[in-house]
């Protein structure tokens, strides 16, 4: 699809239920082909209105991402930190 990272689905949702804010979103409606052999299962996005359906979904469309990193290491480092397995490990020694 062209991105030069990977993208990171779940973690973005999270963060949008966490920090909204964050995200930039587009309210569209979006369905799952269900009838198809070629394509069952693929998500179809009426980015542009066309069918006349109601929107349905909120999709993303843009994030600040300096602010998304700095939110998923801080849920990192405050995890790590009561993390059971670093207790007696020589990392819990050096902090």
């Amino acid at each position: 699809f062209g991105f030069a990272d990977p993208p990171l689905h779940d973690p973005c949702a999270v963060a949008y239920v966490i920090a909204p804010q964050l995200f930039k979103v587009k309210h569209i409606r979006v369905d799952i082909e269900t009838q198809s052999p070629l394509s069952a299962g693929q998500t179809v996005c009426d980015m542009y209105g066309t069918t006349g359906r109601p929107p349905n979904c909120k999709v993303a469309m843009a994030v600040d991402v300096p602010a998304f990193w700095r939110l998923m290491l801080a849920a990192i480092s405050a995890a790590d930190a009561v993390s059971p397995l670093n207790r007696g490990s020589a990392a819990t020694k050096r902090k």
